[in-house]
């Protein structure tokens, strides 16, 4: 679902960036519309940018036999060698992971959290879930920020858009994918994509209350399947937190507060749930 859920603080607004102390089923691609607004500022210390990969090859090159081995993948008709190809595949992403957050480190001054190539497991787990070819997944790498509202979302986004040209915005707040709701910046680098997730507070209490319910109950919680009553209470949070985060509220503290609330709501929810 979502890279690591570790917080890293930032003033203006997590597993990813918390401002402000504070997947694309259907969804399509565009650009999002909205009020800019610059996020806001953290400390301005210089931070070492990595340097921009240069030996990775176009995006198409070697796809043919990157999707052979994940095809052999998705059949369960691999071998040790295979296993050792896909470890090599996910790892030759690092440099890409390492210089998009260097760049939003450096010039945005927000500090994404996340990893740089998902496990083995999860790659051929995907594989298994879905029809998407190995050399088209883009989420490999990943890293989250998380900003206090709409409008800071859309400022984020456009910034990030600016940063990276090329890249391409899946937004999931209109229609989102089993309740989930955010917007994702897929940034390629050459043949290498790196997804960066951008939620607002209530967006991120509901991704991390739905992964807290799949640890404990069911992982298939995560892809609409199962239990009812469990993804009837999703869709619910789901939907009052879109509904709120529609309203346009005169003072910003009421925005937080309601943030606030929602993710002490799912976190007593998930504790009931370890019971």
């Amino acid at each position: 679902m979502a890279p690591s859920s570790g917080r890293s603080v930032c003033p203006g607004s997590d597993s990813g960036c918390r401002l402000s102390q504070q997947r694309n089923p259907g969804g399509g691609c565009r650009r999002p519309t909205g009020p800019r607004e610059d996020p806001p500022d953290m400390d301005k210390s210089p931070v070492p940018r990595p340097s921009r990969p240069q030996s990775l090859p176009s995006r198409a090159s070697g796809s043919g036999e990157v999707d052979k081995l994940g095809a052999r993948l998705r059949a369960y008709g691999y071998s040790e060698n295979d296993l050792r190809a896909l470890d090599a595949f996910r790892r030759s992403y690092a440099s890409a992971y390492e210089y998009t957050v260097g760049v939003i480190r450096d010039e945005l001054r927000v500090a994404p959290t996340g990893r740089p190539a998902k496990s083995t497991s999860a790659i051929r787990d995907k594989l298994h879930r879905s029809s998407t070819r190995l050399s088209q997944m883009q989420d490999i790498a990943g890293c989250r920020l998380v900003v206090g509202n709409r409008r800071q979302q859309d400022a984020l986004v456009a910034r990030i858009t600016e940063l990276f040209p090329g890249s391409t915005v899946v937004d999931r707040r209109e229609r989102p994918s089993n309740g989930y709701r955010a917007v994702h910046v897929i940034v390629w680098l050459q043949d290498k994509a790196v997804e960066v997730q951008v939620r607002t507070e209530p967006q991120h209490a509901w991704a991390e209350y739905a992964e807290k319910l799949a640890d404990t109950i069911d992982p298939a919680l995560k892809y609409g399947s199962g239990p009812e009553n469990q993804r009837s209470i999703l869709h619910a949070l789901s939907t009052v937190a879109h509904f709120v985060e529609q309203i346009e509220l005169e003072v910003e503290g009421q925005h937080q507060q309601f943030a606030a609330a929602l993710a002490e709501v799912a976190r007593k929810l998930a504790d009931l749930h370890k019971e």
